[in-house]
């Protein structure tokens, strides 16, 4: 559901797996996406927001670089526990991947924390293959993709504050590493947000979200704030303590 409207229909495999692609690209602008069961004996707690931007713009409306056509930014709010996830597709070159290369390939796409601020990391790669984590070439966890290629792992103890080298490794059944991934991680502790004459100082665990649910009490509308501070905001999703933001005290919704 997008909103009240159906887009799409699918089929749960016998364990309760999906993976859904709409028929059509979704038009540009805020989208709350849902699920809900045929027969409408049940529909999803969770709503997220999607926010596609124009071709060739980026969320802010500005031009986007590179051949990506600017990020889809994908937003899921908290549900009363846990924490806000922001999931930024990669834009690339060349021609688009054929669904089996994407599915093959070892990619680290979300990372989340869990109750009690456990980090959780979760990509795809090969079907039925072992994924082992590092951090700064440390191992930190291990687990199996799904007949699907996807897998979902918590690292194991505690991760002190500050910035790593996250890494997946995809190993075969003699333990040899067939894929590789990396990507750099900030773990961030947590940290209340503090408005002073419509600005605002990013603490460590502040993140646009948080401060637009802060300030306007809906997370979505962080991009009023991005919007206001493009020349120092590059990406929505890396802003750095320290950094002063101005924060509008009233702004109209998103059409």
């Amino acid at each position: 559901m997008d909103g009240d409207r159906q887009i799409g229909s699918f089929q749960a495999d016998s364990s309760g797996g999906w993976l859904f692609m709409s028929d059509a690209p979704i038009a540009a602008g805020d989208h709350q996406l849902s699920l809900r069961l045929a027969d409408g004996s049940a529909a999803s707690g969770e709503v997220a927001t999607v926010v596609v931007p124009e071709r060739g713009r980026d969320i802010a409306g500005r031009p986007a670089t590179g051949s990506g056509g600017g990020p889809l930014v994908l937003l899921t709010p908290e549900q009363g526990r846990g924490a806000s996830t922001v999931l930024q597709a990669p834009t690339t070159g060349g021609a688009p991947q054929t669904a089996a290369a994407r599915v093959a390939a070892l990619s680290i796409d979300v990372i989340d924390y869990g109750e009690g601020g456990a980090v959780i990391v979760s990509g795809r790669g090969r079907a039925d293959a072992t994924i082992r984590l590092y951090l700064d070439n440390r191992p930190i966890g291990e687990g199996r993709t799904d007949l699907r290629g996807l897998f979902r792992i918590q690292a194991g103890g505690a991760i002190a504050p500050g910035v790593y080298r996250l890494r997946a490794d995809q190993l075969d059944a003699a333990g040899k590493v067939t894929a590789r991934a990396e990507t750099p991680f900030q773990r961030a502790a947590p940290a209340e947000i503090a408005v002073a004459e419509g600005r605002v100082v990013v603490q460590p665990g502040n993140s646009l979200w948080r401060i637009a649910r802060r300030v306007y009490g809906e997370g979505p509308r962080y991009t009023v704030i991005y919007q206001a501070n493009q020349q120092q905001i590059r990406d929505p999703d890396l802003i750095y303590p320290g950094q002063i933001f101005a924060v509008p005290a009233a702004a109209a919704r998103p059409g």
